[in-house]
């Protein structure tokens, strides 16, 4: 999606307004069977710093990480680590 940036850019401000942007974000990538290495390896340098995790709904590629990551974050949550 050419708009991608301008897309998260458009999130972000809508969670900085509901004063969210200082919690822990994972930011997840659909259609991750469409794109190639060259644009997974710049989205995830460029939102290192949001745990990026790349899926496919269609294929099912890399929905196991996501439920990780998401159980992670929760766990860190409930102990008081975020």
């Amino acid at each position: 999606d050419e708009e991608i940036h301008n897309k998260i850019a458009i999130v972000e401000d809508i969670l900085r307004g509901l004063r969210l942007e200082n919690k822990e974000m994972v930011y997840v990538f659909n259609k991750i069977d469409a794109i190639g290495e060259n644009g997974r390896n710049e989205l995830a340098e460029r939102y290192a710093n949001f745990s990026p995790q790349f899926i496919s709904v269609k294929t099912g590629q890399g929905i196991d990480s996501l439920l990780k990551t998401i159980g992670e974050t929760i766990t860190r949550r409930e102990y008081g680590f975020i």
